[in-house]
């Protein structure tokens, strides 16, 4: 009975865009942050961190930073069928300032000392070394968004707006080792999103035969 419980819970999450305004208690925040620190994670370090936004003002100035980016990214978009299409994704960047409450999942970067291990390995290190924490904190988030689903609650994880990551951090007093893997909203919803489709098994599966 468990495991069909947890498997309607999976296939039944949504990604919730909309919410109404009603505020979402403390307790139901740090039940959310509880399920996210009991994702598996690189070598056990749970090198992450969850930035609890509920400021209208704050969330508000950050919107503010987007729509900057927005502007910015539009003015340097020569082709007009490419522009429009950037415009029409825009819709997906600016959603949270509605939400009661935004998270901001973060992960620790490696310490400087693993650049220089890896440099003198003849190895690059920016794009290597902050991997594992990423997927560490991605599973965090999936913790966070199924427990969230069977709260009741809305939620959808959001990169979008890390467009102007820069500006966010500034305004979060975001600092090194940190940095910022998504935002996430969460807030009640009057109406539940349709489902989506899904790719069947077969064409997202590759067995590797056994040897003979």
């Amino acid at each position: 009975m468990f495991l069909e419980e947890l498997l309607k819970t999976i296939k039944e999450r949504r990604s919730v865009r909309e919410f109404t305004p009603e505020k979402i208690d403390d307790e139901a925040i740090r039940t959310l942050i509880d399920a996210a620190g009991h994702a598996p994670s690189n070598t056990n370090r749970q090198a992450w961190k969850f930035i609890i936004l509920k400021n209208d003002k704050i969330k508000a100035r950050i919107a503010i930073a987007v729509k900057k980016k927005i502007e910015k990214v539009k003015e340097n978009i020569e082709d007009d069928a490419l522009r429009d299409l950037f415009v029409n994704y825009t819709k997906y960047l600016l959603f949270f300032e509605q939400a009661p409450v935004v998270i901001f999942a973060l992960y620790k970067t490696a310490l400087p000392f693993v650049d220089h291990v890896y440099a003198r390995a003849g190895l690059k290190t920016r794009d290597k070394r902050d991997h594992s924490e990423l997927i560490s904190v991605s599973m965090a988030v999936q913790n966070l968004l199924l427990t969230a689903h069977a709260m009741g609650l809305g939620a959808c994880c959001m990169t979008s707006p890390l467009i102007a990551v820069a500006e966010i951090k500034k305004i979060l007093d975001i600092r090194i080792p940190f940095e910022i893997a998504a935002l996430i909203p969460i807030g009640k919803y009057e109406k539940e999103p349709e489902p989506v489709g899904r790719k069947k098994i077969d064409k997202i599966i590759e067995i590797v035969p056994p040897e003979l």
